[in-house]
């Protein structure tokens, strides 16, 4: 009797900490940070009317680190001392070429749905080379690529995520 009350109890302890270990490695159980990460985002404002429609001046956005940089994308960047936020529109090595309001790249059509029908954008070609073309979507009132060439990956320093993305 003494026998097997000891051997259940032995057993009880093993079982005992079994659940105690697993929970302890349960709740300490670590992640490597997801790209965009909703927990891992600085804040940035934005200043003007460059982005609109799409940005209202003085909105507060959530900038996440970069990953993969796709058309499209609203990135943060250094130009100079100061920070912008545009439009990604060229990637490395394209040619984009904005023909009667229209935007192509690498001849082939890209539609803006992000634009306001009245948006307006003045022919130009541009090739690229080893960076990233940006344009504000108030393309009449923005200080882009247009005026300070193209950025380089060093220079974009994050992801903005709409309400809309």
């Amino acid at each position: 009797m003494k026998k097997k009350i000891i051997i259940i109890g032995s057993i009880l302890i093993v079982i005992v900490f079994i659940v105690i270990l697993s929970i302890v490695l349960l709740n300490n159980k670590t992640e490597p940070p997801k790209e965009n990460d909703e927990e891992n985002y600085r804040l940035a404002i934005m200043v003007g009317d460059s982005m609109s429609p799409t940005l209202k001046n003085k909105q507060r956005l959530k900038v996440y680190d970069v990953g993969k940089i796709k058309r499209g994308d609203i990135v943060l960047i250094k130009y100079g001392k100061e920070k912008l936020i545009k439009r990604v529109v060229g990637l490395p090595h394209e040619t984009i070429v904005y023909k009667d309001n229209t935007l192509y790249i690498n001849d082939e059509q890209i539609k803006e749905e992000y634009l306001d029908s009245n948006s307006i954008t003045y022919d130009f070609k541009e090739t690229i080379d080893n960076c990233y073309y940006v344009l504000g979507d108030n393309r009449i009132n923005s200080l882009d690529s247009r005026s300070f060439g193209c950025v380089t990956r060093e220079n974009i320093i994050g992801l903005i995520k709409t309400p809309n993305k």
